[in-house]
C-alpha cells in the first residue's frame, strides 16, 4: 500500500466520521410532533391533523419551526405550551396568530393559515413568554429549550369552535411522533 493510498483512506475515514457526528448533532437538535384531536385535553373527534418540526440552535439562540395542519376551520392561534402529556399548561411560545388573537408580538408572529396550510418562523429569547403559575420566566431561552428537550412541551392549534385547542402533540426528539 502506498503512502498516498493510506492518506486517502485516512481522509475518507475522517470525513465519514465528521459527517456522522454532524448528522447525530443535527438529529439531537431536531424535535417534532404529530398533532391530532385525540391528544387534546379533553380529547376531541375531528378530521383535523398536523405536524410541527423544530430545529434548535442554542449557539445562535434560535429555534426555527415549521407548522402544518389540515382539516381545521377558522384557526385562531397556535402555540407551544409547557406541560407533560395529557395535562394542560401555559403558553410559552407563539407559533402563529390572527387578528382575533394577535399574540404578544403582533409584528413578528406570522399569520395562521385559515383552515389548512403551513407556517414557519424563528423564535428567540424575546419570544419566550412567562407563565407565572408554573414559574416559567419570560425571556428565558435556556429554560424553553430545556423543557422541549425534557419532553415537557406540546404544540396545539386553536380554532373558533375549539378555543382550548383542536389538535395537539407532545414534542419529542427526532422525526414525527404521536
Amino acid at each position: 500500500m502506498t503512502r498516498h493510498t493510506v492518506l486517502t483512506a485516512l481522509a475518507v475515514t475522517v470525513m465519514a466520521g465528521a459527517l456522522t457526528t454532524l448528522s447525530a448533532q443535527s438529529q439531537g437538535n431536531r424535535y417534532s410532533a404529530t398533532l391530532v384531536p385525540g391528544q387534546e385535553n379533553p380529547a376531541l373527534s375531528t378530521p383535523a391533523s398536523g405536524t410541527i418540526t423544530l430545529n434548535i440552535d442554542e449557539a445562535a439562540g434560535e429555534i426555527t419551526y415549521e407548522l402544518s395542519y389540515t382539516g381545521l376551520v377558522d384557526v385562531r392561534q397556535s402555540h407551544i405550551h409547557f406541560e407533560k402529556p395529557a395535562v394542560n399548561g401555559g403558553i410559552f411560545l407563539w407559533l402563529c396568530k390572527t387578528t382575533t388573537n394577535p399574540g404578544p408580538t403582533p409584528g413578528k408572529t406570522p399569520e395562521c393559515p385559515v383552515g389548512s396550510g403551513t407556517v414557519s418562523g424563528t423564535l428567540n429569547a424575546s419570544d419566550v413568554q412567562g407563565i407565572a403559575g408554573q414559574r416559567f420566566v419570560a425571556g428565558d431561552f435556556a429554560s424553553a429549550v430545556a423543557q422541549i428537550r425534557n419532553g415537557l412541551a406540546y404544540a396545539n392549534v386553536h380554532t373558533a369552535v375549539s378555543p382550548g385547542g383542536e389538535i395537539r402533540g407532545q414534542i419529542q426528539q427526532g422525526g414525527s411522533h404521536k
